[in-house]
């Protein structure tokens, strides 16, 4: 044991090689592409959106969800493809959250009765 640290940072050191054993062994193709089946690295202008796993036809949201995603990126894109977002609103000053806005598109999301 180590002298000066608790166990619940052990157990996290533990768990850290354990992810780090894991990721090593898989290949890099591997792991990029899980990232952008995901949606987690893909380009913001959109042009890798038919690789998001849940959107396809067969996925958990199916396609409606890609056709929602790029109406939602339409109507919020900045002159540089990401989301318009003032720095008062990245700090949470002046950011209204407006939920009328998706409507229907929760029903995707989330079982509302």
């Amino acid at each position: 044991m180590v002298i000066g640290m608790n166990l619940l940072h052990l157990e996290i050191l533990v768990v850290l090689d354990w992810v780090y054993r894991a990721w090593s062994e898989l290949s890099k193709d591997l792991i990029v592409n899980s990232f952008l089946a995901c949606g987690l690295s893909n380009p913001l202008d959109g042009s890798a959106d038919n690789s998001i796993t849940c959107f396809k036809s067969d996925g958990p949201i199916g396609e409606r969800g890609l056709v929602v995603l790029r109406e939602m990126r339409a109507t919020s894109k900045g002159g540089d493809g990401r989301n318009e977002q003032s720095n008062d609103e990245e700090e949470g000053i002046g950011c209204d959250l407006n939920l009328d806005a998706i409507g229907e598109e929760l029903d995707l999301f989330f079982d509302i009765d």
